[in-house]
């Protein structure tokens, strides 16, 4: 009797235990919030994205905004309010490898802002920004 008990236990468990796996994606190929996973190919993960950073955050005014792994393209930096109203746009003609560029923000009132990494008209990423006076 107990011999049967383990088995039909075991199986359960190993059922629920596959199909846990399932729905959460960990062999299906599907991310937590359902939707399904693109494969990585080879040039994907070979692709270098740009990316921006801002020291000090948060800053009193003056910022440095620093384009890293920049490709040679016309990039611009877009600073926007809460509630999404573009307040300055920086244009950052032929970026290279790395560039720093400081920006001056002692006219705007205290709070906080977005900043976007623009490439050739496309979003690439966008990031916090605090103001304190």
């Amino acid at each position: 009797m107990m011999k049967i008990f383990t088995r039909i236990f075991g199986l359960t468990f190993f059922i629920f235990t596959l199909h846990t796996f399932a729905m959460t994606g960990v062999c299906s190929g599907s991310t937590a919030n359902g939707a399904v996973a693109k494969p990585q190919t080879q040039t994907d993960r070979d692709k270098v994205t740009a990316s921006l950073d801002a020291y000090p955050n948060p800053s009193r005014g003056e910022i440095y905004f620093t384009l890293s792994k920049a490709s040679g393209e016309d990039y611009k930096i877009r600073i926007s309010n809460a509630i999404g109203r573009v307040v300055k746009t920086v244009d950052l003609n032929k970026a290279t490898a790395e560039t720093r560029v400081q920006v001056d923000l002692t006219g705007m009132p205290a709070g906080f802002y977005f900043y976007s990494l623009i490439a050739n008209d496309k979003m690439i990423e966008t990031k916090r920004l605090i103001v304190q006076r």
